[in-house]
């Protein structure tokens, strides 16, 4: 009697294990119904989704590295606002040689506008959203040229469920989003992607998108506020 028991409670636990099991994706270890999730086409419906977008907050960091902008200047940090595609304000925490500098930028249409380093004062400046940072273009370019995306986790933040998908891109593809960017490198990168809405929440690139930069670097990029009320004009 004590052997059939054994053996019951054996086979019971190996049903258990195959329902674990099935409930899980192939090699990859996504849950179910993920792995069917059509990634592509979701990064896609991201991409036309954020050229409806007419205005948002952003956030943009870097590990390992900086970016580097107008007066050889190595961009650090950026968080500003976005209204249409051709204006943008950015508090930008960067470095000057040894010293670390808070600069304020502004674009409105073709005129660019950055506080100096030293004296805080505004100072006209040859500068376009793709000669810095164009989150709306840069996004949307990687969305469209990304390969080999999969969804891999659904995440929930603030209340709002995303899809996370993950993905490859050629540093070719980044110029709006890393002004520098050199063809011919194979960069990993995720998205977070609004289950409802396909809006993007967030972006990370990982690696070196030109011989310059150190191979570890990681960026990211935050989106938030969709749909805000920001007023952005040229400096008095």
């Amino acid at each position: 009697m004590g052997a059939r028991r054994t053996v019951a409670t054996v086979a019971a636990a190996l049903a258990l294990l195959a329902a674990v099991a099935g409930s899980c994706g192939g090699d990859g270890g996504e849950p179910a119904g993920l792995a069917a999730i059509d990634a592509q086409a979701l990064l896609g419906r991201a991409a036309d989704r954020m050229e409806q977008l007419e205005s948002f907050r952003f956030d943009l960091t870097h590990e390992n590295g900086a970016t580097v902008i107008a007066r050889g200047l190595l961009m650090e940090r950026a968080r500003g606002e976005v209204v249409g595609s051709d204006r943008l304000r950015a508090e930008v925490r960067a470095r000057a040689g040894p010293l670390a500098v808070d600069i304020e930028i502004r674009i409105v249409g073709e005129q660019g506008w950055m506080t100096n380093p030293l004296t805080g004062r505004w100072e006209r400046e040859d500068l376009t959203l793709a000669s810095i940072f164009d989150p709306v273009g840069g996004v949307t370019a990687l969305m469209r040229a990304a390969s080999d995306a999969r969804v891999v986790a659904r995440e929930s933040i603030e209340g709002a469920d995303y899809y996370r998908v993950e993905a490859t891109v050629d540093s070719a593809d980044l110029g709006l989003l890393i002004p520098g960017a050199e063809a011919g490198r194979t960069l990993p990168a995720q998205a977070l992607v609004s289950v409802e809405d396909a809006t993007v929440r967030r972006v990370e690139i990982r690696g070196a998108a030109s011989a310059l930069e150190a191979e570890e670097i990681v960026r990211r990029l935050e989106i938030s506020d969709v749909g805000g009320e920001f007023s952005i004009e040229a400096p008095r």
